[in-house]
């Protein structure tokens, strides 16, 4: 890549960060910067804090405890609840000793550490600064990277957690994998298909001691929030993925099958939660069919691993906007893949993540015969159509040219 060009890269992602942060502040000038997912985070903390982890998952408790906090009802009219697994708000209990305002501040410098981190890992694999500038540009371009920060969400932590499992694998290194799992928990239903590969890699200490971790987890939140809480996530869980209730599920902000069926057919929770699932389980059957046999001298884990991520993501039951910051994991190991086989494809590839992430924001729908359908659900359909492609023609074997035989000579 030329200097000028790497230069007008860089000039590009200041201009994309400062128009960020400057919406940031416009909204905090006009008193509208209100980190609503953090509000919720912050909740569940309390509630612990205050010893009513009996009644974590009380909604009308936890209603009437951001009202206190906030002092009104957001601007969508509805409180956000908290219905993430107990242990995260047992992590989250030192911040509600801290309040709501300073909480917020020490979470987000978390959160600059951690992408402080991301953009090094990132940046990583590119053995020149202009390849170093490229990624950090389409990185900082992401709109929903911001979004996370401005939302106080644990989406990063969740991508963080995913790119130390794929670096973890790569170097066989199983406690780290298992941490790196852990971590993810904070979204189980993101973790879904890392852990089932982890299990047809045949990574069975890895295995072990993520269920180690996970009873410890299970035993503090059962200590903190009391047994119960246990039960009532799942049970919430439950409820919610059979609701279509927009004040607390918002299924028409989801960026993946299930959002773009509830926008394609209205609100029919019967269909589009059984095919949810069933789709769910067909990724899930894809991704053991990807990894399952063994396979020596093969070059395609890093296209597997995208494919089979990026069908997790897809699929998921619950996935809405900030998450798509998920799909840079699979950006990363999709690069990786072009890298080695296929670069004259990556400056196309590197060109679409620049030109997409208008895409990627919170109203953008493509009109698909009267209805709208999230940009970022076509555009993650045709980036699995390419992999698959890639995939086949990976697999293929090389096509020898015939030659003739060669004639043996005889004396006379």
């Amino acid at each position: 890549m030329s200097v000028a060009r790497t230069r007008a890269l860089a000039a590009l992602c200041v201009v994309v960060a400062a128009l960020y942060l400057g919406y940031f502040a416009w909204l905090a000038a006009a008193g509208r910067f209100r980190p609503v997912d953090f509000d919720a985070f912050y909740t569940g903390a309390a509630l612990l804090r205050d010893g009513h982890g009996a009644r974590l998952y009380d909604l009308a408790l936890q209603a009437r405890y951001q009202l206190d906090l906030l002092g009104r009802l957001p601007a969508n009219g509805n409180v956000l609840p908290f219905v993430s697994p107990p242990h995260l708000a047992v992590v989250l209990l030192p911040l509600a000793y801290l309040p709501l305002g300073a909480a917020f501040a020490a979470w987000t410098l978390l959160q600059l550490v951690l992408v402080a981190w991301l953009a090094r890992e990132c940046a990583r694999p590119c053995a020149t600064t202009a390849g170093r500038v490229t990624v950090l540009c389409a990185l900082a371009a992401f709109p929903m990277l911001f979004v996370t920060l401005y939302k106080g969400q644990v989406s990063l932590v969740v991508l963080v957690s995913l790119l130390a499992w794929m670096r973890a694998l790569e170097g066989g290194r199983d406690g780290a994998m298992a941490t790196a799992l852990l971590v993810g928990t904070v979204k189980p239903q993101m973790i879904l298909v890392p852990l089932l590969i982890t299990a047809c890699q045949r990574r069975g200490r890895a295995l072990v001691l993520f269920a180690g971790g996970g009873l410890l987890l299970v035993a503090l939140a059962a200590a903190v929030a009391g047994p119960g809480s246990l039960v009532a996530f799942l049970d919430t869980t439950r409820r919610l993925d059979a609701s279509f209730d927009n004040r607390i599920v918002y299924p028409a902000y989801m960026y993946n099958f299930k959002g773009a069926l509830t926008l394609l057919l209205g609100i029919q929770p019967a269909l589009i939660g059984a095919a949810t699932r069933l789709a769910l389980l067909l990724a899930l059957v894809a991704t053991v069919a990807l990894f399952w046999r063994r396979r020596q001298g093969d070059d395609t884990l890093p296209l597997r691993l995208a494919l089979a991520l990026l069908l997790g993501i897809f699929f998921s039951l619950h996935l809405y906007y900030y998450d798509a910051l998920l799909l840079v994991a699979v950006a990363v190991a999709f690069d990786a893949h072009l890298r080695c086989f296929a670069p004259g494809w990556r400056a196309a590839f590197l060109g679409v993540v620049y030109a997409v992430p208008l895409l990627f924001l919170e109203d953008a729908r493509i009109d698909l015969g009267g209805r709208a359908v999230p940009w970022p659900a076509v555009l993650m359909i045709g980036w699995t159509l390419v992999m698959v492609a890639e995939l086949l023609r990976r697999a293929r074997p090389p096509r020898v040219s015939p030659t003739r035989p060669v004639q043996p000579r005889t004396r006379r």
